[in-house]
């Protein structure tokens, strides 16, 4: 996402399906990030499940949201999570995707 900063990556292509995982932070909305990355894994044949988590409205309370993608059947899947606190926001990025998937 363009102007985040990773905080952290991993990538496993010993297990099948291979994993890869981001965190970054970002001053961009929740709102901006999920449509970054919504964008980005369906342009990959992605499709989103249907539901958002709720999200928090508490007074203080950080603002969380949760998307999960779906693609070949159920096999892949790809979630994104994001965190707004204090004016950032958290992103985490994780998929389980055939080995040469992962770009």
């Amino acid at each position: 996402m363009p102007g985040a900063t990773a905080m952290a990556t991993s990538y496993d292509a010993s297990k099948t399906p291979a994993v890869a995982s981001l965190v970054a932070m970002t001053s961009a909305s929740a709102d901006e990030a999920l449509a970054f990355y919504s964008k980005s894994f369906l342009a990959q044949g992605f499709t989103a499940v249907p539901a958002e988590s709720p999200k928090s409205k508490a007074s203080g309370a950080a603002d969380t949201r949760v998307l999960d993608f779906v693609r070949a059947d159920g096999k892949e899947t790809a979630t994104v999570s994001t965190v707004t606190a204090n004016g950032k926001t958290t992103v985490t990025v994780g998929a389980a995707v055939a080995a040469s998937s992962l770009k």
